[in-house]
């Protein structure tokens, strides 16, 4: 039920309704790729969902990275995944999630921005087992879209604290210089968005 509700938040396009080109599912496959297959006592494939759950974070920090240098990046995320005004809505609601919890923790606190992620991560596991989760790489797409997308609306709603934020979760290589530190990490997700759009440009477009 919860994974659902994650799922529909961000993808209530008709069924059968392609989006390749979409930046936030080339960039889940980026982020889902490096997770190693494997499998359960019952047969089933899927990726550790401890492993997903850590992927997620840095799914959630580059996307905040990147809305830095750009405006109304969320709305651009959405606009490739819907059609038409059909993105005003999900945008309205990841915007109310997102606000709702930055109040509440009053300032970007990660572990509670993408705690949807665990939550997600545990209805993988069956009742009485014990070790990670196998989540199947279908779902586990969904959930880093979903964290990407997060990723994106907390830099545009507290761009005032992302660089203080991102610098307190990275500590290494802080202490002698902290902005050079901020602006490397900036200079490599932008290096990366632009590998997303390259790849985007790499799907032709349907002509039919």
């Amino acid at each position: 039920m919860v994974l659902r509700r994650f799922a529909g938040a961000i993808d209530r396009r008709p069924q059968g309704y392609r989006t390749k080109r979409a930046i936030l599912n080339i960039a889940a496959n980026d982020f889902l790729r490096p997770l190693k297959a494997k499998r359960g006592a019952s047969g089933a494939d899927g990726v550790s969902g401890w492993d997903l759950s850590n992927v997620a974070q840095a799914a959630f920090w580059a996307t905040l990275l990147m809305s830095q240098r750009r405006k109304k990046f969320t709305m651009t995320l959405l606009g490739q995944v819907y059609r038409d005004t059909a993105a005003v809505a999900p945008y309205v609601e990841e915007k109310r999630a997102a606000n709702e919890i930055l109040k509440a923790t009053e300032g970007i606190d990660a572990d509670s921005l993408v705690g949807f992620v665990d939550v997600a991560v545990m209805q993988f596991l069956p009742q009485g087992a014990s070790g990670a989760p196998l989540v199947p790489r279908e779902e586990a797409h969904k959930i880093l879209r979903a964290a990407l997308l997060r990723g994106a609306m907390v830099g545009e709603l507290a761009t005032d604290t992302v660089q203080e934020a991102w610098l307190g979760s990275h500590p290494e290589g802080q202490r002698s210089d902290p902005e050079r530190h901020w602006k490397e990490a900036q200079g490599k997700a932008e290096t990366l968005y632009q590998s997303w759009r390259a790849g985007r440009k790499k799907v032709p477009k349907r002509l039919v």
